[in-house]
């Protein structure tokens, strides 16, 4: 695959994450991506309160601050609600992916085409997730920790903890001030139809998260 057919946006969401095949630490964003998919789907589980709790331990567990004991209650939790409620097993399936103890990516491709049939017509949902937590393969980035300012890491901490990402903009001007003109973190940060999530590569390299 070349750079121009990655940003093709009519490229299915398989195509996409095969690229990232040997990537090893990326344990983390596989998950935080099943917990983004969770949140964009609109299953009527959705709607409980409890739902919230269980994708904040999963995103917890994706960033090592959820026990194993918090896993496992979660895991008996959709579990049961899976065997009640036969119709929010594609939620259920992705929930329980985020919080498998081997988050590979094997374990992961496996889902990306079930994950593709839910999003339907939104498919371009799920690959905009993914072009936003995993970035361009095709051009790393080498992040000037002179760009990591206290301002800056302020506004990437504060977004990512309530995950509310409308000063990705506000973000760009302060990585700007610190003298970064790298055309891909300010355009990501900049881009008015972008999508973020926990995970958005950006914001994890602002933090010092891979």
């Amino acid at each position: 695959m070349t750079e121009e057919e990655w940003e093709d946006r009519s490229l299915s969401p398989q195509i996409l994450y095969e690229q990232l095949r040997g990537r090893r630490r990326l344990t983390r964003k596989r998950r935080l991506l099943m917990c983004a998919c969770c949140r964009s789907l609109h299953a009527p589980i959705r709607s409980k309160i409890k739902v919230k709790k269980w994708l904040d331990t999963a995103e917890k567990f994706a960033d090592g601050f959820s026990s194993d004991s918090e896993r496992y209650t979660l895991k008996n939790a959709i579990r049961s609600v899976r065997r009640l409620r036969p119709g929010d097993g594609p939620f259920l399936f992705l929930l329980g992916l985020a919080i498998v103890k081997e988050a590979s990516h094997r374990n992961l491709s496996i889902a990306i085409p079930f994950t593709s049939r839910i999003f339907g017509d939104n498919s371009v949902l799920f690959t905009n997730l993914l072009r936003d937590i995993f970035g361009n393969p095709f051009r790393p980035v080498a992040f000037d920790p002179r760009w990591r300012t206290s301002t800056a890491v302020g506004l990437a901490r504060t977004m990512y903890d309530a995950r509310d990402f409308n000063a990705m903009p506000i973000l760009a001007d302060a990585l700007q001030d610190a003298g970064c003109e790298d055309a891909a973190i300010l355009g990501h940060c900049r881009d008015a139809n972008g999508i973020h999530v926990r995970g958005c590569w950006v914001v994890d390299l602002v933090l010092g998260k891979s």
